[in-house]
């Protein structure tokens, strides 16, 4: 059985804690507007300042997302997108990049038809870092997370306002990767949030989970673009 073995995530926080900086993630919704010029953005990134790379994985009903990739993820369904096509980007993107860490972030239907041991196996041949399904709660880590365990791949977990002293043990339990802090309640990309607000936040996050000295925590700001804070 093949594994994941690379360490990119972790060199690209040790890297960052060195630096003293923050990190830089861009998400971009695979195949759209189409494979090519998805491909092509997809390869310019690393160059253009992207520490590490979203990459959406395109699906029919993303309901916790804003109407932008709502709209993207529409875009790359008609161009031919697939889960399929987006493992082959990955894979395309690796022949000139073996450094830039990237994540597929979606939804688990595509999963669960592509068939959960297939997908693992493609996922890591193809040169992903992690996972971040944002449908699947810890309650449901049968499905998805613990297989992921299996094959060493990361499985990055969700926390938001509403995640209180006594939910956020049971989400954090098999986290992996990074911690992803969603800083509003509603679909991303509607809102904004105060820097304070994201900094208490932390602070609660800390009491619970014992962070590593290079844990990521993720703030989406309203334009759907997400500011970063690296806990050290």
């Amino acid at each position: 059985m093949k594994t994941y073995k690379e360490d990119r995530l972790k060199l690209l926080f040790e890297n960052l804690k060195k630096e003293k900086r923050g990190g830089l993630g861009i998400f971009i919704a695979a195949s759209d507007p189409n494979l090519e010029i998805s491909l092509e953005i997809l390869k310019r990134l690393p160059q253009a300042g992207a520490d590490m790379i979203e990459l959406g994985m395109p699906f029919s009903d993303p309901m916790a997302d804003g109407p932008t990739i709502q709209a993207a993820s529409l875009r790359a369904l008609k161009s031919g997108g697939s889960l399929k096509r987006t493992l082959e980007m990955v894979k395309s993107f690796r022949e000139r990049d073996s450094k830039t860490p990237l994540v597929l972030m979606g939804y688990y239907n595509p999963i669960y038809n592509f068939g959960v041991e297939n997908f693992l196996i493609k996922a890591i041949e193809a040169g992903v870092d992690g996972l971040i399904i944002v449908d699947l709660p810890p309650e449901e880590d049968e499905e998805l997370c613990l297989p992921a365990q299996k094959y060493n791949l990361p499985f990055i977990r969700l926390t938001a306002p509403t995640s209180d002293g006594e939910r956020l043990p049971t989400i954090l339990n098999n986290a992996s990767g990074f911690i992803y802090y969603v800083s509003i309640m509603g679909i991303t990309g509607t809102q904004s949030i105060a820097a304070q607000n994201v900094q208490n936040a932390v602070k609660e996050l800390k009491k619970t989970y014992r962070f590593t000295d290079s844990s990521w925590i993720w703030d989406k700001d309203k334009a759907g673009c997400r500011r970063r804070n690296i806990i050290f």
